[in-house]
C-alpha cells in the first residue's frame, strides 16, 4: 500500500516562504506537490474572503506577493472582473494555512 505524504502549515505573507517549502517538499518525497490555501485573503479592491475549504493555488507570484489561485466558484460569482488568467489574484493576510500534498 502507498502512503500519500501531506504537510499543513501556517499561511505566511512572504510567498517565498511557500515556494521554499515547495522544494524541500519535492526533494524530501521526490513528487510532484499540490498548493491548496484556506484562511483570509484579500482580493483586489482591498477586498477581504474567507476561504473555509481548501482551493489550490495555480501559481504564486514571489515579485508582488500574491498566490494566483484555481478558484472556479469565484470565477462563476459577481466578482468574475477580478479574475485574470483564469486565475483569481489574492495576498493572504491570514489567519489560514497552507497544505502541501502530492500531486496525483
Amino acid at each position: 500500500m502507498r502512503v500519500s505524504e501531506s504537510v499543513v502549515l501556517p499561511l505566511p505573507r512572504r510567498m517565498e516562504v511557500i515556494v521554499l517549502a515547495t522544494l524541500l517538499f519535492t526533494e524530501q518525497y521526490g513528487v510532484g506537490v499540490k498548493i491548496e490555501v484556506r484562511g483570509q485573503v484579500q482580493g483586489k479592491r482591498q477586498q477581504v474572503h474567507v476561504l473555509r475549504e481548501w482551493v489550490e493555488v495555480g501559481e504564486p507570484d514571489m515579485e508582488l506577493d500574491l498566490l494566483g489561485l484555481n478558484d472556479s466558484e469565484y470565477a462563476a460569482g459577481e466578482n468574475y472582473d477580478e479574475e485574470e488568467d483564469g486565475l483569481r489574484w489574492v495576498n493572504p493576510t491570514g489567519p489560514g494555512e497552507y497544505r502541501l500534498s502530492e500531486r496525483t
